[in-house]
């Protein structure tokens, strides 16, 4: 079994914004410190996290935490200074996922969290050896490890934030219980499981 809290992760704005969505009814960002060494945040990450801070003012508690290149909530500003935004550009990839990249082959780190699906397609095209997962992911690990309560909500609380179908459940859990080195639980990932999430999150209106 991979020890998780050994490991640091790079962090995308949308997969940054969706979590701090999460906050607001779970406790994720302290469940996050079981299974993280350290989340890194890339200065132009950064930036387009705070543009909306005015509207969803639980956004300071991240930028209140950063702090340069330390700490568990670090402001990323090692890396080298060549620059893939052109060549990312041509992919519709912006700035901040540029910095991603160059961060990661500075530090040697290939894990990245992200819910930009042609973000991974680029990556993907472009060679670029990195291990990015989405919050789909995230949330599948934190429950195979048993930090999750109530896992039927904390996924409805998610569908309603960033969409998922039957399928998408399937593959992050299973993509989860491989990464961390134990069997999945098909229950986990049932059709009725997932209705059950879809008829919790309508049950709530």
């Amino acid at each position: 079994m991979i020890n998780m809290n050994k490991l640091s992760v790079i962090i995308d704005n949308d997969a940054l914004v969706n979590l701090t969505k999460l906050e607001r009814s779970f406790n994720v960002f302290s469940l996050l410190r079981n299974i993280y060494r350290q989340i890194l945040i890339p200065e132009k990450v950064k930036n387009e996290y705070e543009k909306q801070i005015g509207r969803e003012p639980e956004r300071k508690y991240i930028i209140q935490k950063l702090r340069p290149n330390e700490g568990f909530w670090a402001l990323c500003t090692r890396y080298d200074l060549y620059n893939k935004t052109m060549l990312f550009k041509n992919k519709g990839i912006d700035d901040g996922e540029a910095e991603i990249v160059s961060q990661a082959e500075k530090l040697s780190i290939n894990n990245v969290i992200s819910d930009d699906n042609p973000f991974k397609k680029a990556c993907n095209e472009l060679n670029i050896n990195l291990r990015i997962n989405n919050t789909i992911f995230l949330l599948a690990v934190l429950d195979i490890h048993g930090f999750v309560a109530d896992y039927i909500q904390l996924f409805s609380n998610l569908h309603k934030i960033r969409p998922f179908n039957h399928e998408d459940l399937i593959n992050e859990y299973k993509a989860a219980a491989n990464f961390i080195g134990v069997k999945h639980n098909p229950a986990k990932i049932s059709k009725n499981t997932y209705y059950q999430i879809i008829s919790f999150e309508k049950n709530e209106f």
